[in-house]
């Protein structure tokens, strides 16, 4: 879970200048000619605190996940371990692997319903609210 608290503080700015890329209009209506612009916009006419926003969304949401991901991990290993009747350095590769897809496979199930709740926050157009 401390994982993806950690990883949150970076994220958060990166991934909201991200979705403000992918949501604005094609062609002559683009709001921004880059990343770089955009954060430039949005820190002008916002404050740095705008590159935050929804940050608690953000931590829930990677910490939850991350907790689901290693959960999963160790769940499957443990168990793998157990009926093999093997050491965790005798488990073969291909089964950490399953194990490993099947942690990310949980891992973006549990966090999907979050991070449409915070690409809605970031995207709120009343910024001024911060």
């Amino acid at each position: 879970m401390s994982a993806g608290v950690a990883n949150s503080v970076i994220s958060g700015p990166v991934e909201h200048i991200k979705i403000r890329l992918q949501t604005q209009p094609d062609g002559v209506g683009r709001l921004y000619s880059g990343p770089w612009d955009c954060t430039k916009q949005v820190v002008q006419k916002f404050g740095y605190k705008a590159l935050f926003r929804a940050q608690a969304i953000s931590i829930v949401r990677e910490a939850q996940a991350y907790g689901f991901y290693f959960l999963t991990f160790e769940t499957m290993i443990n168990e793998i371990v157990k009926r093999r009747g093997q050491t965790r350095q005798d488990v073969p590769t291909w089964l950490v692997g399953v194990a490993g897809g099947t942690s990310g496979v949980a891992f973006w199930l549990s966090s999907y319903p979050l991070d449409v709740v915070k690409m809605l926050n970031k995207l709120e157009k009343d910024l001024d609210s911060l």
